[in-house]
């Protein structure tokens, strides 16, 4: 950690971890729970409303190498090492803090701040007025303005402030307590005041409140949060946190769908110099027993993610039903619909009739086609993920139509029905949607136009007979708007 790669040139993330950092520690120990980031050009921002630092603070904590002094075990840091990145790797940096109605500025660059902290003991003036420090660093105390909030403000100029900035706001976003963060450009290294952008409130989440898994292992304790209220979602990353504030992103690569907000909070039990601590050297991973542990629980997820969705697609399954007057079947893709939804709509002798018409245009198609097109199975209709109509499975897959993603005139209908149909067929060899598909889809056109105006014919005879049928789909699309679950539908179509 204090080796000459310490003071290289530090990276955006790392900037923005240690500022962010000192900021949430001191709002945890009084003030208002407010912090600003921003950028402009190469300065970075970051401004708490803590209770700021007296000069002596400044002077004998801030300014010393290896020295915090912050207290208890509940701050991010306690070993003074983030001042290594904050002031002794970065261009230039500015530093003005308020308490008690005093203000407090220092300015310098790194070379100056490497000379301070090298230069052993010396006496320093905590009157008013400006002064030089050892090294070439500049500190002015005066009162402070009139309405000034106390707390602290660090400013720094390096390659890529904007980057330091996004990186800010991805930490911030993570914190499991009320934050209100406002996002500012600030103005020039000499002015403390800053434009607003816009400000986001970070309210303590209901599904994050509590850890789904926690446990001791050596060198640390580990808490496993993630939202228990949202959807499984294709995911290969977990937040590692340390007291709230995220450390790095620890990637995984398991073919399973994963909970929303996943991370883990990692606190130490031992210091940094014992072989059991958890973190690496550059704290950029996990080691040990944490890392097995965190292996552990993100196999476990995946395990119970798989398991899951065989018990959703069975449902899925389970819950098709013949059409009435048919040999075809109604599938609720999401299976969310109540059942007694769902025999209402089978029952309705429409439906069964609207798919032995679009039947009879794919048997009829296919056999225009001749030997040189694969057989096409049209399985029956279908709700969810708002298909008009989706294949099953792979070359020779079950085609379902979605008549409740249809919300169109008896006119429309007669004229998107068979495109769809042609859209469907052409997939039979060409998965993919784009330039060679459409040309498929032209070919298809040609050879089977026949069998296609045919069923602009049946479909055109089924409609006069109920004309009411695209009016009661446009009003069966909207009762069953609130069951729809696209990224269900989508599991379906792609296990099926």
């Amino acid at each position: 950690m204090t080796g000459s790669q310490m003071y290289d040139k530090p990276s955006p993330a790392t900037i923005a971890k240690e500022s962010v950092q000192n900021a949430l520690d001191a709002i945890d120990s009084g003030g208002e729970r407010k912090v600003v980031i921003g950028s402009a050009g190469n300065v970075y921002y970051c401004r708490d409303y803590g209770p700021g630092m007296s000069p002596e603070d400044v002077i004998v904590h801030y300014l010393r190498g290896f020295s915090s002094g912050k207290e208890g075990d509940k701050t991010r840091g306690s070993f003074g090492l983030a001042k290594i990145t904050l002031l002794g790797s970065v261009d230039s940096f500015k530093l003005r803090t308020v308490k008690d109605g005093i203000q407090t500025i220092v300015t310098g660059k790194r070379g100056e701040w490497l000379e301070y902290a090298n230069a052993g003991e010396f006496d320093v003036s905590l009157g008013m007025g400006t002064q030089t420090l050892p090294g070439g660093l500049e500190m002015t105390i005066s009162p402070a303005d009139d309405g000034m909030a106390s707390g602290t403000t660090y400013w720094a100029a390096f390659e890529n402030a904007c980057s330091a900035e996004m990186e800010a706001r991805e930490i911030l976003r993570w914190v499991r307590s009320p934050l209100n963060v406002a996002l500012s450009d600030p103005i020039g290294m000499e002015d403390g005041n800053s434009r607003s952008k816009l400000s986001l409130v970070i309210e303590e989440c209901p599904g994050l409140a509590e850890p789904q898994k926690r446990e001791t292992v050596l060198g640390a304790s580990l808490a496993l949060f993630y939202d228990t209220g949202k959807p499984l979602t294709k995911a290969s990353c977990v937040a590692v946190t340390s007291h709230g504030l995220k450390q790095f992103t620890s990637y995984f690569y398991l073919d399973a769908r994963m909970p929303e907000g996943l991370s883990v909070e990692v606190t130490p039990t031992v210091t940094p110099d014992d072989p059991a601590y958890p973190y690496t050297l550059s704290r950029d991973g996990l080691k040990g027993e944490a890392k097995s542990k965190l292996t552990e629980w993100v196999k476990g997820l995946a395990e119970e993610s798989k398991r899951h969705e065989t018990r959703l697609l069975m449902q899925v399954k389970e819950g098709s039903r013949k059409l009435a007057g048919s040999r075809f079947e109604f599938i609720d893709m999401t299976g969310k619909v109540p059942g007694a939804i769902v025999c209402e709509l089978v029952s309705d002798y429409r439906l069964g009739q609207f798919a032995r018409i679009i039947s009879k245009a794919y048997a009829e198609c296919a056999e225009a086609m001749g030997e040189d097109f694969p057989n096409t199975v049209f399985a029956g209709l279908a709700f969810g993920g708002g298909f008009q109509a989706c294949r099953c499975g792979h070359s020779e897959g079950r085609v379902y139509h979605a008549p409740f993603a249809l919300e169109m005139t008896a006119g429309e209908l007669l004229a998107q029905l068979p495109g769809i149909v042609i859209h469907e067929l052409a997939h039979q060899d060409n998965r993919s949607e784009g330039e060679a598909h459409a040309v498929e889809m032209t070919r298809i056109m040609g050879i089977a136009l026949k069998p296609l105006l045919a069923f602009q014919k049946r479909l055109a005879a089924f409609l006069e007979v109920n004309p009411e049928f695209p009016a009661w789909l446009a009003t069966t699309k909207e009762r069953l708007a609130q069951y729809e679950d696209k990224e269900t539908a989508e599991r379906f179509v792609k296990s099926a």
